[in-house]
């Protein structure tokens, strides 16, 4: 029984000494620098337009493509421009007397390649 146990303790300590040296073997091992992740570029901003009566329209533009654009043709389709404009989230509305409408683009407005105004 003691020539047992004496067994026993000489594999635990030879399996404890072969984790530690494989350990440092993994830690001298040269790591792989991280490849930095490239923003996709988009050619498109889908947009969809939801009316107060409940209807939804979708509409593609560019992504450089201002503000006023969407504002344009949601004008055009209700033929007013009494309304306002209002993004879901951030939560940000857009009055056909702000200069905003000219300066931000769709992919400022983070609503590239997908986003969604809420016609008010």
């Amino acid at each position: 029984m003691e020539q047992d146990k004496l067994e026993r303790e000489a594999a635990k300590k030879k399996a404890q000494e072969g984790a530690t040296q494989q350990a440092q073997t993994t830690q001298l091992q040269p790591s792989v620098p991280a490849q930095p992740v490239a923003k996709k570029e988009y050619t498109e901003a889908l947009i969809q337009i939801r009316f107060k009566d409940g209807n939804t329209i979708k509409a593609t533009f560019k992504p450089t493509d201002p503000i006023r654009t969407v504002f344009g043709h949601v004008a055009l389709l209700l033929g007013t421009q009494n309304f306002s404009l209002a993004t879901t989230f951030p939560r940000k509305v857009y009055k056909s007397t702000d200069a905003s409408l000219d300066t931000t683009t769709l992919q400022q407005a983070e609503l590239v390649p997908t986003g969604t105004f809420i016609v008010q």
